[in-house]
């Protein structure tokens, strides 16, 4: 029920990965972004290529997350107040396996919110070493 907008460079590295762990990732950081950014409200993600990195975000435009919480957004078992009080389903284990994910890679992942409505979500992988001819 949500629209989603893709801004893709066209001139992507590969990346080394187990395509199977970083797509579980991904769609989770999706999922999340289509529960808490608000019923039909769009959802960006946007790849790049930094230096020897893809950078990967994934944003939404729900309330975003309360300041006290950012930090603690990758904790297991971590559910904020507003998932707790919304029931919204969920153990509070999806984005702490999210970076599992993604530090198994050799990246990073960080959470942050938009300036305007909306939380964005991250990805830092490096890009895979070129192959010999």
């Amino acid at each position: 029920g949500c629209e989603l907008a893709t801004d893709l460079d066209p001139d992507l590295p590969a990346i080394d990965a187990d395509a199977t762990a970083l797509t579980h990732a991904l769609r989770n950081l999706v999922s999340n972004a289509a529960i808490h950014g608000g019923r039909g409200a769009p959802i960006h993600v946007r790849a790049r290529h930094l230096g020897g990195a893809v950078e990967i975000d994934v944003c939404d435009q729900g309330p975003g997350i309360p300041p006290g919480e950012l930090g603690r957004v990758f904790d297991p078992f971590y559910r904020g107040r507003r998932a707790r009080d919304n029931q919204t389903r969920g153990l509070g284990l999806g984005l702490s396996l999210v970076k599992r994910i993604i530090q198994a890679h050799g990246g990073s992942i960080a959470a942050a919110n938009n300036p305007g409505p909306g939380a964005c979500f991250t990805v830092r992988l490096p890009a895979a070493k070129p192959t010999a001819a």
